[in-house]
């Protein structure tokens, strides 16, 4: 009977899990809304205000450059004050920065709004993963992360979709106002089920002896000592700097594809713009169906598996970037399929793995922007990087040999990582 007991609340708090998670899942596509309203509008903006494309471009630029600036400090600040706190505040300066994209009379006030948007962008890909690690088990992230990285997909394919009827009816500028209520609406369901006091058991403070029986994955490069700082902790983490050297090996390939692969379809490969799009859209169907594939078999493998299974991703990754700019007529739908597959299957298990690499559960924070980092330095660098090769060549072909060597770095970094992880269990198995 006691046993059936515990099954029965265990089950409760994963229930309740599942409802914190889409709270947090429906944060995410909130601000990926908020994001991706620029490319949605863009055109308008370039009307109505007298911009140049260089001049408009700086709406979307300037998030990335503030995300990569927070994305260490997010960890840090979510280490200092809660993942609770950080979400709020996160929101509510998501919220006011639509706000002023909303009133906006011109490009300079725009881009006070859009940097306000910025930091919480920046600091939405730290509080979530931590959130969610609150709420699970090491052995049960996988589902919840995988969906959790489908969020940019997500919010992007909504508001380029809503933005058709949002226009018309309230103005271009109105798209922000409509993104402010959602990301309102999202914030009061978090807040009305995510509270801490109602965390799963395994999350509660026990003994020592007991705590390490529960995390039997966490990858660092030894010990941490109790009178260690969180941050300094999180950055001793080798785990999460390798995490960082993977997602740079990922995602220049992965910036330029999602930028750059309408426009080389219709340039190099001879499709018209219409025809480019479609086929290029095809990846994107393709990630949604391959994460939710991927957080089910993360679920299965359980936390040992993590390092290894990134390292095969990697793998898969490297042969990617080697053909994806490569492509003629009759391969650009395989190569297609191809990408959208290999491309997701890197993200949700780095950001699953993430938390494991902590030397101490209160330097969680610090480890995610460390990962963070390397992702926003894609975003920020990643297509001028790609760029540069195709200016100076005139073929995107040029842009291979680069991406493909980044990759294969990325790929030693997860190889490595392997090797972490079984010394640090190896460790715990003697201990």
């Amino acid at each position: 009977m006691g046993a059936n007991m515990v099954e029965n609340v265990e089950k409760v708090n994963l229930g309740r899990s599942w409802v914190v998670a889409i709270s947090v899942i429906l944060m995410c596509v909130a601000c990926s809304i908020s994001m991706f309203t620029v490319p949605a509008t863009m055109v308008f903006a370039i009307e109505s205000w007298g911009l140049s494309v260089a001049d408009a471009s700086w709406m979307m630029t300037i998030v990335a450059v503030v995300a990569t600036i927070l994305a260490l400090p997010s960890g840090m600040i979510l280490d200092k004050i809660g993942a609770r706190k950080t979400t709020l505040i996160v929101m509510c300066l998501a919220i006011v920065g639509n706000l002023f994209c909303w009133l906006a009379p011109g490009l300079a006030v725009m881009l006070v709004g859009r940097a306000l948007q910025g930091i919480a962008y920046g600091l939405v890909g730290v509080f979530a993963p931590a959130l969610i690690s609150l709420w699970f088990p090491p052995e049960k992230r996988g589902l919840p992360m995988a969906i959790e990285c489908l969020y940019v997909a997500i919010g992007m394919t909504l508001i380029l979709n809503m933005a058709n009827g949002i226009t018309p009816a309230l103005g271009w500028q109105g798209n922000y106002i409509v993104a402010a209520i959602f990301l309102a609406a999202t914030l009061v369901l978090y807040m009305a089920v995510g509270n801490e006091r109602n965390l799963p058991k395994f999350n509660e403070v026990e003994p020592k002896n007991e705590a390490a029986a529960n995390e039997p994955a966490s990858v660092d490069d030894g010990p941490s000592t109790e009178k260690g700082s969180a941050v300094s902790d999180g950055l001793k983490s080798v785990g999460a700097w390798l995490l960082l050297v993977v997602m740079l090996g990922f995602g220049f390939g992965q910036s330029a594809f999602s930028t750059y692969y309408p426009t080389y379809l219709s340039m190099e490969v001879g499709m018209d713009a219409a025809a480019a799009n479609t086929m290029s859209s095809v990846a994107s169907l393709v990630n949604i169906v391959v994460g939710i594939c991927v957080g089910i078999i993360l679920t299965k493998i359980g936390p040992k598996r993590f390092a290894t299974y990134i390292a095969i991703a990697m793998a898969l990754v490297v042969v990617d970037y080697a053909i994806q700019f490569n492509a003629n007529s009759s391969t650009a739908l395989a190569v297609c399929i191809y990408s959208g597959i290999a491309q997701q299957l890197v993200p949700a298990a780095v950001f699953t793995m993430a938390p494991l690499t902590a030397k101490t559960p209160a330097s969680t924070g610090t480890v995610l922007g460390i990962v963070n980092v390397g992702v926003n330095l894609c975003a920020v660098f990643g297509n001028a990087f790609v760029g540069y090769f195709v200016n100076a060549t005139g073929s995107y072909a040029s842009a291979t040999v680069p991406l493909t060597i980044l990759a294969c770095i990325g790929l030693a970094a997860a190889i490595v990582l392997v090797f972490v992880m079984k010394r640090k269990l190896s460790r715990e198995s003697r201990g």
